[in-house]
C-alpha cells in the first residue's frame, strides 16, 4: 500500500513538473510583440506625408495606388508620380495604415514640431509583394504551454489509469 501511495506521488510530481517546464521556457525565451512596429514620421506643416514606393530593389514604382487609413476608416487615396514619390495632405497625428496593392505597413505620424529625434521626415514604403493576412502556421503549431499542458494530462491520465484499473494494483 505504501508502495502504491508513493508510485501515486511520483506520478503527479512528474505530471507537475511537465506541466510547468513549458511556462519556464517561455519565461526565458523573448518576448514577441502582437501589435506591429511603428516607424514614426514626422509630418510636414499643413500635415503632409511625402513618401515613395519602390520594390525589393529598390526600383521607384509609378503609379502605384497608397490608401492612408486611420482607424479603418480611409483618409486620403493617392497615386505615384514616375518616381514612385506620393503625398497626402490635410492628416493629423497618430497611427495610421498606408497601404498598396502589395502590402500594408502601420506608422505613427506626429505633428510638426512634435516628433521625436528618431522619427522619419518621409515614408518609405517597399513593395515586396508578401501581404500578411493572417497567421495559419499559429493556429497549427501549439506553443510551448499548450503542448505542456497536453503531455502533463497525457502522463497524469496515463498514470492514474496504470494505478487505478490494473489488475494487480491494489
Amino acid at each position: 500500500m505504501k508502495v502504491m501511495k508513493f508510485l501515486r506521488g511520483a506520478a503527479l510530481a512528474l505530471a507537475t513538473a511537465g506541466m510547468l517546464a513549458p511556462q519556464a521556457a517561455m519565461a526565458a525565451a523573448p518576448v514577441e510583440s502582437a501589435q506591429p512596429i511603428l516607424t514614426d514620421v514626422a509630418l510636414q506643416s499643413g500635415g503632409i506625408l511625402l513618401g515613395q514606393v519602390v520594390d525589393k530593389q529598390g526600383i521607384p514604382q509609378a503609379n502605384s495606388e497608397v490608401l492612408v487609413s486611420h482607424e479603418g476608416i480611409e483618409i486620403a487615396r493617392v497615386r505615384t508620380d514616375d518616381e514612385g514619390q506620393f503625398r497626402v495632405s490635410g492628416l493629423r497625428g497618430g497611427v495610421h495604415g498606408v497601404q498598396t496593392a502589395e502590402g500594408a505597413n502601420a506608422y505613427r505620424f506626429w505633428a510638426p514640431e512634435t516628433a521625436p529625434p528618431a522619427a522619419t521626415s518621409r515614408v518609405l514604403f517597399v513593395n515586396d509583394g508578401v501581404t500578411q493576412r493572417g497567421h495559419l502556421y499559429d493556429v497549427l503549431y501549439p506553443g510551448p504551454f499548450v503542448q505542456g499542458m497536453v503531455v502533463g494530462g497525457l502522463i497524469t491520465g496515463g498514470v492514474y489509469w496504470a494505478l487505478d484499473y490494473n489488475s494487480s494494483g491494489s
